[in-house]
């Protein structure tokens, strides 16, 4: 499982109560709002991939919802 939540005032509060026993082990991973928005921005998969948005000329207008039936033969 993997909650969320923030620092206050020296104790990490969950955005959501759970109902985790008393005593639980728990384990954390700080991860600040700056590294999460830049990893993003700098990385995205879309971001990559509409690099290459167009490249191949000549294919029919629904190539993209029929692809198998165009590179595999399949049925519409």
């Amino acid at each position: 499982m993997v909650y969320h939540g923030h620092i206050k005032a020296g104790r990490i509060e969950l955005t959501e109560p759970t109902a985790l026993p008393e005593g639980a082990a728990v384990r954390f991973e700080v991860v600040l709002l700056a590294d999460v928005e830049k990893t993003a921005d700098d990385s995205s998969l879309c971001k990559e991939l509409s690099q290459l948005s167009g490249l191949v000329k000549g294919m029919p207008s629904d190539a993209s919802q029929k692809h198998d039936h165009y590179i595999y033969g399949k049925p519409r």
